[in-house]
């Protein structure tokens, strides 16, 4: 992918959820979001206090949530409308805003752990051709200490569909070939689990029986999984 289209696509992406942070917000779920993330801390028991990069915050509602629960937090995204609201609507000291594009950022230290959510640049089909996987694991994975982790959360209907051109539906078996092939990583697990899941099975539902059991589900409905890839960075 040439950079003149993938800093048109930025472009267009940082106008797109100007518009949608502007006028509207995204659901919030919070028992099922606290169970989840509860889950992911569990799973891969990060040492607390962590420095947690929640790249792609949207309007921070994750931010808020590992700030919660002990992390400490700075969310960044491109769209500044996107962080306004989160500063309007989490009010507090303990997380750093930061405006910017999410593959260009500057720090003056590391992160024990970067949370990517519904990352943008994921939402093109070919994200995962390989050059294309390179450049952005590669500039992600910059962010971290040694030893720090990157965890990766994308929503899909795991049928590999891409129906409207903007949202790409991996499966589960995508994601893991994926983040197996990131360079200098120690590949950790894929998972997948429903929201309802998250609360049902509280901290176990990251597991291997959870992502059979919601990879069967998704053969019989269209509801929306969350899909859960973790690496390590050696």
């Amino acid at each position: 992918m040439d950079d003149n289209f993938w800093e048109e696509r930025q472009r267009s992406d940082s106008e797109w959820f100007d518009q949608k942070y502007q006028f509207e917000d995204y659901p919030r779920h919070e028992v099922h979001d606290r169970s989840f993330v509860r889950a992911i801390i569990h799973k891969l028991q990060p040492r607390l206090p962590s420095k947690l990069l929640d790249l792609g915050c949207g309007l921070g509602w994750y931010s808020y949530l590992f700030s919660q629960a002990g992390f400490e937090v700075t969310g960044a995204d491109m769209s500044p409308v996107g962080i306004q609201g989160a500063q309007n609507l989490y009010p507090t000291e303990e997380i750093d805003w930061v405006v910017g594009d999410g593959l260009k950022l500057d720090f003056h230290h590391e992160f024990d752990i970067v949370h990517v959510s519904n990352f943008s640049p994921f939402t093109m089909v070919d994200s995962l051709e390989t050059e294309q996987a390179k450049l952005i694991s590669g500039q992600i994975m910059r962010y971290l200490k040694q030893n720090g982790l990157l965890v990766f959360v994308w929503n899909s209907r795991l049928d590999e569909s891409d129906p409207q051109g903007t949202w790409a539906n991996y499966s589960i078996k995508q994601i893991a070939r994926y983040f197996e092939a990131v360079e200098n990583a120690n590949y950790l697990g894929t998972w997948a689990t429903h929201s309802q899941l998250s609360t049902l099975f509280g901290s176990c539902s990251l597991s291997n029986f959870v992502t059979q059991l919601t990879a069967a589900g998704a053969r019989f409905h269209s509801k929306t999984a969350r899909i859960v890839a973790a690496v390590q960075k050696l």
